[in-house]
């Protein structure tokens, strides 16, 4: 029996979609250095002392879930490039993807300039992250909280790089 779920988390044209999905499906173990960085950006806690109007650092966005299956995003954004870690769980079953591209930050712009997708299974749940390339978007960030200017996108900061 197969079940499948897909989220897609968009904000404003295309600069950043995360695809999550999960699939149960036959297993095939994932590619170290893919689950090395997803985990390591899920095991970062928040801090009592971080720049609350920066972008660089480690955020948080909100949990999605139905049907039983719940999707965690997180990412770590440096002046020069993104990682977006997706954790995609199914009862007791967890999985754990990553990705990064390049971007360009400006003290109020965010372009993604590179798109990249990767996909893990771990015992028949597969976990999927994509982000895509687009045009520069404004975005603010005001006491630890990033909006993405005309879109729903709210990121949560955990720490400072």
């Amino acid at each position: 029996m197969k079940a499948s779920l897909s989220l897609v988390i968009k904000s404003v044209a295309a600069l950043l979609v995360i695809c999550a999905t999960a699939l149960a499906q036959n297993f095939s173990a994932p590619n170290e250095q893919i689950l090395g960085d997803a985990e390591d950006l899920f095991s970062i806690t928040k801090s009592d002392r971080l720049t609350l109007t920066t972008p660089e650092g480690y955020w948080q966005l909100p949990d999605r879930a139905q049907n039983g299956f719940t999707f965690s995003l997180r990412f770590r954004l440096k002046s020069n490039e993104i990682t977006v870690a997706n954790r995609c769980m199914l009862g007791h079953q967890v999985a754990y993807v990553a990705t990064t591209v390049p971007v360009i930050l400006t003290p109020d712009t965010l372009q993604i300039i590179g798109s990249s997708r990767n996909t893990v299974n771990v015992g028949g749940l597969n976990c999927d992250v994509q982000v895509l390339a687009g045009p520069a978007q404004r975005y603010e960030v005001v006491n630890g909280i990033m909006n993405i200017e005309g879109s729903s996108f709210t990121a949560l900061k955990l720490q400072d790089l």
